[in-house]
């Protein structure tokens, strides 16, 4: 049988180090546009929700880690399938509501 891990572990931590360096950026983002609009209902919601798939990857990837590697009883295939389907389906909304969302 061959170890999953091996070829998986490594595209994690790229999963890892792209989520940090979104998060970086997206929460840049965040805070240029706080002083802009003093309150928080004018500001556009994009980058809000751009920077909570952003926390989201960061949450999701510490089960997709840790999990196969200390609790393998608690690693089923469906839902490490479940937890990036999700996360999938969270970053094409966010880049869908940024790309068509009017951020003057």
């Amino acid at each position: 049988m061959i170890n999953t891990q091996v070829f998986t572990l490594p595209l994690r931590v790229t999963q890892l180090i792209f989520a940090i360096i979104s998060l970086g950026l997206t929460a840049y983002v965040v805070h240029l546009w706080a002083p802009l609009n003093y309150y928080p209902w004018d500001r556009p919601s994009q980058p809000s929700f751009l920077l909570f798939c952003a926390i989201w990857t960061l949450l999701a990837l510490t089960y997709l880690i840790l999990t196969p590697l200390r609790f393998p009883r608690f690693a089923h295939k469906y839902a490490i399938l479940a937890v990036d389907a999700v996360t999938m389906i969270f970053w094409f909304a966010g880049f869908v509501a940024f790309a068509v969302g009017e951020c003057e």
